[in-house]
């Protein structure tokens, strides 16, 4: 996942987090937050808003997807299978329908396991995607959730609940 308040709020795949009895949270300058609530979660996008208790966090800015060019430079930043602050670039492959008025968008950027829930970022340093899934055995084919969704979930932030209280619900 990834900061996007000074507060704590967090975004990443629900699937990241759906089935986790406990969660604790690793941040680059090396600080562990033990405790983790979910304030949302978009069944349909994949996607979660959790919080910790911090302040003053580093935070990655939000672009805007709707205006994003095919071709356009991005990375991908996350810890694929565990190492961390791994790196990958490629560009943007397409705006995709996936249904019902769903897009996604498409990259040539490498997603390993592990990215999951991680940043698609533009060259002015803006999260413009969440890293979602990839289509196996296919090499190339790799999909993140477009960032205004996430300003949608944003908006529609609850009181927090534990990770086991989400999975009752």
């Amino acid at each position: 996942g990834f900061i996007v308040s000074k507060d704590g709020k967090i975004v990443t795949n629900l699937h990241v987090i759906r089935d986790m009895k406990t969660a604790n949270v690793l941040v680059a300058n090396g600080d562990v937050f033990d405790s983790v609530a979910v304030l949302a979660i978009d069944e349909r996008r994949d996607l979660a808003i959790v919080k910790v208790a911090g302040f003053d966090l580093p935070v990655l800015e939000l672009g805007n997807s709707d205006v994003l060019a095919v071709g356009e430079q991005l990375v991908i930043i996350g810890s694929p299978r565990g190492l961390k602050g791994t790196v990958t670039a490629g560009i943007l492959s397409s705006v995709r329908d996936s249904g019902g008025g769903f897009k996604v968008l498409q990259t040539d950027a490498s997603v390993n396991p592990g990215n999951s829930g991680g940043p698609l970022v533009n060259n002015k340093a803006e999260a413009i995607g969440v890293v979602s899934f990839t289509l196996r055995p296919a090499e190339g084919l790799n999909f993140a959730i477009p960032i205004n969704y996430v300003r949608g979930l944003l908006n529609t932030i609850h009181d927090p609940i534990s990770l086991e209280q989400m999975r009752e619900s």
